[in-house]
């Protein structure tokens, strides 16, 4: 079973924090910094399913590091694309690196940073929301 969760980039503090429960109908998120946000006020970011090699859980938006197709490391951002989670190359960006099957595969991947704390990581090439 696939764990479905998601993290909020809280724009107001500038803070990422874990978001508990998303009323969609009311436009609220709730969260542990101060208990519930307008969704306006956030960028919520699902969880992948996958972990990188060091146990941490990888969410859209984070940079990675990844040896996947290429014997030297790869800095890329993970994105959600039509119907599935990529690591989309930041050197290239028209590169994909892996889709979500490679990634799932790929032992060596290692969170280096998320495009909303480590703005510097992505070289401006990651689109904040």
């Amino acid at each position: 079973m696939r764990i479905i969760q998601f993290r909020a980039w809280l724009k107001f503090k500038a803070c990422m924090d874990s978001a508990w429960f998303i009323d969609w109908e009311h436009g609220l998120v709730g969260h542990s910094k101060h208990n519930q946000s307008d969704l306006d006020d956030c960028v919520l970011m699902q969880f992948t399913g996958l972990l990188d090699k060091n146990g941490k859980e990888i969410y859209e938006g984070d940079l990675i590091l990844s040896d996947y197709l290429r014997d030297e490391k790869t800095k890329s951002v993970i994105e959600w694309y039509f119907s599935g989670w990529y690591a989309k190359s930041l050197e290239d960006p028209s590169k994909q690196v892996a889709g979500y099957g490679n990634l799932f595969n790929c032992k060596n991947i290692e969170i280096i940073g998320n495009i909303y704390e480590n703005p510097e990581l992505s070289n401006s090439q990651c689109k904040k929301q």
